[in-house]
């Protein structure tokens, strides 16, 4: 029996959501969802609702390590615990999806630098995304 399996994919920031095929391994969420949230960090359209999501992921990536707190995420990084109270406080606001609120400049560089150090020691192997008109 040949099963396709399929990945919810934004190829645009316009809202558009279609479905990819993908190959024999489907995409995990969690990684098209860091790979949307590095291509944001360098169009530099950053919201603060994406501290909300880099939060969900960490703790996913922690649960799947087996450890009940995303800390375990950020143990040896340089910035710890400025990382942790960041993504503590970054991510409990009143943030709303439908009524996204551009991050300040301070909080778009302390976004940028916990994704990247976070990149850089787990090396995801993050999807290229797609370019606007592609299917």
């Amino acid at each position: 029996m040949n099963i396709k399996r399929y990945f919810l994919h934004r190829p645009n920031s316009r809202g558009i959501f279609t479905l990819r095929a993908t190959s024999d391994t489907p995409y995990f969420h969690h990684v098209a969802t860091l790979a949307e949230l590095r291509k944001c960090l360098e169009e530099g359209t950053l919201y603060t609702y994406h501290f909300n999501a880099l939060r969900s992921i960490l703790e996913k990536t922690a649960s799947f390590f087996g450890h009940d707190d995303l800390k375990v995420c950020l143990a040896g990084l340089q910035d710890e615990a400025l990382y942790n109270r960041a993504l503590n406080l970054l991510s409990h606001g009143k943030y709303a999806i439908n009524e996204p609120v551009e991050m300040v400049d301070d909080n778009k560089e302390l976004f940028r630098r916990i994704l990247n150090d976070v990149l850089d020691r787990f090396q995801f192997s993050l999807p290229a995304l797609a370019t606007e008109g592609a299917a």
